[in-house]
């Protein structure tokens, strides 16, 4: 019998960021190769981004606060989920989650800054 829906939830509630991170980082090693094909002797990576609404907790309002607008604070804590895409290989190179205003194009500037292949970035 499947676990219920609140308890998958809760069990996911406990997976911790970094854990998540480590898996996509792992899962995209194990997928390339040295026979990829590349585009032009590059990578292609795509990145791109989305708002999150998370529980309010007093956890998630520590960790992200509360988003404000025109008309005051937002009731729950939104979060930016940002990911870069490797096209060749169809997994995720990165994945980050953060509070602000979200950026893609931050996030394939300091990308960049480590890579050291050859690589075509698009939005």
């Amino acid at each position: 019998m499947p676990p219920s829906e609140q308890a998958y939830r809760k069990a996911c509630r406990k997976v911790p960021v970094a854990l998540v991170n480590q898996c996509v980082e792992l899962s995209h090693q194990h997928a390339r190769s040295d026979r990829d094909e590349l585009y032009e002797g590059m990578r292609v990576l795509v990145a791109d981004g989305t708002k999150l609404i998370v529980p309010r907790t007093p956890e998630t309002i520590a960790e992200y606060g509360l988003a404000s607008g025109k008309v005051g604070e937002a009731y729950y804590p939104q979060v930016h989920a940002g990911a870069i895409f490797d096209l060749i290989t169809g997994t995720f190179r990165d994945v980050n989650l953060e509070h602000g205003v979200p950026s893609e194009r931050a996030m394939l500037l300091e990308h960049d800054t480590h890579n050291k292949e050859r690589s075509l970035y698009v939005i």
